[in-house]
């Protein structure tokens, strides 16, 4: 059982390092979040915030600050 952990280990470990040794996969790797990050900041964010807003019954008051952390949640998750 150890050895078969050492192995899964020394697997891991190889991968690891084969990913952080090219600078420019790392690199590219993160451009894809970001970029809908910024995609979901500049446009999107709006678009769910108005949907929710919709979405909630006449007389139930929703501070606008709780429906933009629901939506800020949502793109963390």
């Amino acid at each position: 059982m150890k050895s078969e952990m050492k192995k899964l280990l020394a697997l891991i470990n190889r991968n690891i390092k084969l990913y952080f040794k090219d600078k420019m996969t790392f690199f590219v790797s993160l451009l894809t979040p970001l970029i809908l990050v910024v995609l979901f900041l500049t446009f999107l964010k709006n678009v769910y915030a108005d949907t929710i807003t919709d979405l909630i019954p006449e007389g139930i008051e929703v501070d606008k600050n709780t429906i933009e952390a629901f939506c800020g949640g949502w793109l963390f998750s």
